[in-house]
């Protein structure tokens, strides 16, 4: 029966495709096929963390599949040992097309000192993310080893304003097809909520303190709901963490621990609300991925975010900008975001009582997601430079 079909299928394609187009089509394959042949230095090559557990890391992974999905040659290059010892130096020593270096400027500086004076030839793009509205003064000596400086959002390409080296909008690029086979974790009530961070990032920025009496204020310690805030690295701050326990009610969970990506994601599909009372983003990428899961969305109005979202897709929280204040230091100067918890609130309470508002969201999230961050849209922010040289290594 299968062989009757295929036999079928020739013969319409014979006698209904014309044989210019037949040509043509039959051209694109065999040059597909080469695509994937090239040698390395017609191939670009993707630098990044991707052995640790953090957004920077995932953001290389979610080029690579970018790349993967659009057909383009690259070569895949875990730097994570080279940012402590050289002995991996010969991973750097090669010729390419192009070089993504998808890590920040401190991470950059490190893989360059111990990658030798013969690393990364052709041309470097610097994939840099930074959260407030001025980047460091210090990261101004990286500039010497990029071509050009992408910038993960709109918000971010201001940051890198005042240096010296072109500075190049490149979101993070998202396929909702990868998303679309994650299952959903057991629900933990019946309307449940989730939120995220990183205690070696700031505290003070991802702001918990403000998403967990936002819930309270909602939903007191009703059993019907819970909230779930998922933290890693919170041995190294134990009085924090200790701190934000007793904050939480009987509803409301803190769990320190890592959780591989495949967990997380089942974790934000099952949740009915990602929570984001942020203070500042470079990106928000846990944001995208939520839209992408089809998860409703509870963000601050301010920074990377607002390249995805606007009032159609998430209820965007107002705020004030205030002075930023951290007590570990890590941001200090400049000014962020001090998201209104009262909008919070009543966001959180809509979700609940109104059915046909989160399904409303999702589908206009998931749009927003197709729309701004499909590897299609993420390629067209590509240097021109760049993509010539891509289109004409794939033609020689």
């Amino acid at each position: 029966m299968i062989p009757k079909i295929l036999s079928f299928v020739r013969w319409l394609w014979r006698c209904l495709i014309p044989a210019k187009l037949r040509h043509f089509c039959h051209v694109g394959v065999q040059r597909g096929q080469r695509l994937l042949r090239l040698p390395e230095h017609s191939k670009l090559r993707v630098v990044g963390l991707f052995s640790a557990s953090h957004g920077i890391s995932r953001g290389a992974s979610l080029t690579c599949r970018a790349l993967d999905q659009l057909g383009l040659p690259y070569v895949r290059v875990d730097a994570s040992s080279l940012v402590h010892s050289p002995k991996d130096a010969h991973l750097l020593e090669a010729h390419a097309l192009g070089w993504i270096i998808q890590m920040n400027p401190p991470e950059l500086n490190a893989i360059v000192r111990n990658g030798g004076p013969g690393a990364m030839k052709g041309p470097r793009y610097g994939y840099w993310a930074w959260e407030l509205p001025t980047a460091p003064a210090e990261w101004r000596v990286s500039e010497a080893y990029v071509e050009e400086i992408w910038a993960v959002s709109k918000y971010t390409a201001k940051a890198f304003g005042s240096f010296s080296k072109s500075v190049r909008t490149m979101p993070h690029p998202i396929i909702l097809a990868d998303y679309a086979p994650v299952v959903a974790a057991q629900k933990r009530a019946e309307f449940s909520a989730i939120a995220f961070f990183d205690f070696n990032s700031s505290v003070a920025r991802k702001n918990p303190g403000g998403t967990i009496s936002a819930f309270k204020a909602a939903f007191g310690d009703d059993p019907s709901t819970c909230l779930t805030i998922k933290t890693q690295n919170g041995h190294l701050f134990p009085e924090i963490l200790d701190q934000l326990k007793r904050s939480a009610t009987s509803n409301i969970t803190i769990i320190d621990e890592v959780w591989d990506h495949g967990r997380v994601l089942s974790e934000i599909k099952s949740a009915d609300v990602l929570l984001s009372l942020h203070r500042a983003e470079g990106f928000g990428l846990t944001m995208a991925e939520a839209m992408a899961l089809g998860t409703p969305v509870i963000a601050t109005g301010w920074s990377g975010n607002m390249d995805f979202t606007d009032v159609t897709c998430a209820l965007l929280t107002p705020y004030a900008l205030i002075p930023v204040r951290d007590e570990r230091g890590f941001y200090q100067g400049q000014h962020w975001a001090d998201p209104d918890l009262a909008f919070a609130t009543d966001s959180l309470r809509r979700l609940r009582a109104e059915p046909n508002l989160g399904p409303r969201l999702s589908k206009a999230a998931l749009k927003a997601i197709k729309s701004k961050l499909s590897p299609e849209a993420w390629y067209s922010y590509f240097p021109l430079g760049l993509r010539w040289r891509i289109f004409r290594s794939a033609m020689a």
